[in-house]
C-alpha cells in the first residue's frame, strides 16, 4: 500500500511538473516568438535578402573564372 501510495504521488507530482514546465516554455516561447518577430522586421529582413537575386540560384552557381 504504501509503495503504490508513494508511486501514485510521483506520479501526480511528475504530471503536475511537467504542466508546469510546458506551460512556463509555452510562455517563454511565444514571448520570444514575438519579441523576435518585432525585433526582425520582415520587411526589412526581405530587402536585406533581396528575394530576386536570391532566387535565381542558376546565376549564382556560375563560377567567376570562365572555364576553358
Amino acid at each position: 500500500m504504501k509503495t503504490m501510495k508513494t508511486m501514485q504521488t510521483m506520479k501526480t507530482m511528475k504530471t503536475m511538473q511537467t504542466m508546469k514546465t510546458m506551460k512556463t516554455m509555452k510562455t517563454m516561447q511565444t514571448m520570444k516568438t514575438m519579441k523576435t518577430m518585432q525585433t526582425m522586421k520582415p520587411e526589412q529582413t526581405m530587402k536585406t535578402m533581396k528575394p530576386e537575386q536570391t532566387m535565381k540560384p542558376e546565376q549564382s552557381s556560375v563560377p567567376a573564372v570562365p572555364t576553358v
